[in-house]
């Protein structure tokens, strides 16, 4: 074969190596993309990593204040609970201490009340007597002063 044959052959071939390498040079190059994107990935997913611990210590953090708030809340429910069964229960003594000095007073007025009424009951027995006997002294001198009307007209026809 003539050189320029031979060498139209030799680039020929070499061409053919070349695009092996090019075709190497190719997945060399994909290859280094698929890695920056793999290390661009991990970074990410390093990130969320990072974030989600962030928001993990963030959501037991508002557990435990969560916690602590109903805590409190049922400690403030129960102390009211026990202040309105002691608030209850001294309004029901102060209530039952209220009834009984009542009693006791109505007991007393009912006792001066009938005190006062055999009073009265008394007073008035009495006065009925002293009106009979005032009544029987009165009946005894106005026969007297009948008698004595009629012994001055006795007199007074004698002397007439």
């Amino acid at each position: 074969m003539s050189a320029k044959l031979k060498a139209v052959d030799d680039i020929k071939k070499l061409g053919r190596m070349l695009s092996g390498i090019m075709e190497v040079a190719t997945e060399l190059e994909q290859m280094g993309s698929i890695e920056q994107a793999m290390s661009e990935a991990k970074v990410r997913m390093a990130n969320l990593k990072d974030e989600e611990a962030k928001v993990q210590a963030r959501h037991s953090q508002y557990e435990i204040e969560f916690e602590a708030i109903k805590r409190e809340a049922d400690e403030a429910l129960d102390e009211a609970h026990a202040n309105a069964e002691i608030i209850v229960q001294a309004a029901q003594e102060k209530a039952v201490a209220i009834c009984d000095a009542a009693k006791v007073e109505a007991k007393e007025l009912i006792k001066a009340s009938l005190t006062e009424q055999d009073k009265i009951m008394a007073d008035t027995f009495k006065a009925k007597q002293d009106l009979s006997e005032v009544k029987a002294e009165l009946e005894v001198k106005s026969k007297d002063l009948n008698e004595l009307n009629a012994q001055m007209a006795a007199i007074r026809q004698k002397v007439n």
